[in-house]
């Protein structure tokens, strides 16, 4: 087994002109959500444009792993290829020494130096063996990048006017820029990746917050057993996206009773995904994410599973993935969140699955047909 787990992230929802790897390196937490370390990231171009399609983070492998490591990274890039429009990445090491003198940036001196070319940890010997799966697949590196404490390079480029061993320092003023798009969109990077586990962590099952919360689903769930027909039941549903929507609190519960039926979870997502605004959608995401560490356990599958098709409709992969994770962990045989976790792993768009949606109607998820 390997430490090889990739989150992978759709391209942003409006236009964003990266101008060579400074500004990608600036761009990577906010299309990432968070501040990566000690970790790899592959930037996946268009092939007829240029354009950024989406990114692939993927942890350092662990000592020994590196053939099971380049195994997964080609599996993973096979199933980018297979489903998006990509012939081109940049690969972006985010390292954790303190400055470019720790790191020998060519494999031929750790070889020269005894090392095992295996076991070398350099960034080339990393990123040249990623960039060598890719290319077995039709997919051709532009450039391998180093950041190391506030500071990158281009380990391909040998000329000191542009790539200094000692690293170009990241530009504040031009990382603003880069950022602009993103800030007016509401995106702010977490501090690191495990923040985001940390916003669905569940509270003590001691927590008196978990314990009212449950005792209003309870009650929420009681409105839908007395509904009989369907337009009722619309009715109960419209109710739950509206409270989710608006950010109304003490209409959460009623949400969280309504998705624990299938039927009803499906016509919830058939709403707010065809019917509901980026921005009312978004708010609706954040509520459920803030119920969902309120959730009794038997009730976090299917809250989780709805995050997670919010989070990967809008490019979220990371979020997507510890939803799921979490939503298998509730319940391992809950078949919506094993069939995202398919579509991630495997690099599907998530418009194919949103397409799906959209030729549904919400009655139909409501009879079940």
């Amino acid at each position: 087994m390997t430490n090889c787990h990739i989150d992978l992230t759709e391209r942003p929802t409006s236009a964003v002109f990266l101008n060579g790897p400074a500004d990608l390196v600036s761009a990577v937490p906010y299309l990432l959500g968070f501040t990566p370390t000690n970790c790899i990231v592959a930037a996946f171009l268009s092939g007829t444009d240029g354009e950024l399609i989406l990114t692939a983070r993927v942890d350092h492998p662990h000592p020994g792993q590196h053939e099971s490591f380049v195994a997964a990274w080609q599996q993973a890039c096979e199933g980018i290829v297979n489903s998006n429009d990509v012939d081109r990445l940049v690969l972006v090491d985010f390292c954790t020494q303190s400055t470019f003198g720790e790191c020998v940036l060519d494999a031929d001196v750790a070889t020269s130096s005894g090392e095992s070319a295996a076991d070398f940890d350099g960034v080339r010997n990393i990123t040249n063996a990623m960039a060598a799966a890719a290319a077995s697949l039709g997919l051709y590196t532009c450039d391998e990048v180093m950041v190391i404490a506030h500071c990158w390079r281009s380990v391909l480029c040998r000329d000191e006017r542009c790539c200094p061993t000692q690293g170009q320092p990241i530009d504040p003023e031009r990382g603003a820029r880069v950022a602009a798009p993103f800030v007016a969109e509401g995106v702010a990077p977490l501090a690191s990746r495990e923040s985001i586990g940390q916003r669905i962590t569940p509270v003590s099952s001691e927590d008196p917050r978990g314990r009212e919360f449950q005792s209003a689903v309870t009650q929420s769930a009681a409105h839908f057993g007395e509904c009989a027909d369907i337009p009722s039941r619309r009715a109960l549903v419209m109710d739950s996206v509206a409270a989710l929507t608006t950010g109304a609190t003490e209409g959460t519960p009623l949400a969280v009773a309504c998705i624990q039926d299938l039927r009803r979870r499906d016509a919830l997502l058939r709403i707010l995904i065809q019917d509901v605004a980026d921005e009312p959608r978004r708010i609706a995401e954040d509520a459920l994410v803030s119920a969902l560490t309120l959730c009794a356990h038997s009730h976090r599958a299917a809250v989780a599973t709805v995050v997670a098709g919010l989070a990967w409709q809008r490019g979220d992969g990371a979020l997507a993935q510890e939803c799921l994770d979490l939503a298998l962990a509730s319940d391992e045989s809950y078949s919506l969140a094993r069939l995202l976790t398919r579509a991630i792993r495997h690099a599907v768009p998530p418009t194919v699955w949103v397409d799906a949606v959209a030729a549904t109607t919400v009655e139909s998820c409501l009879i079940g047909s």
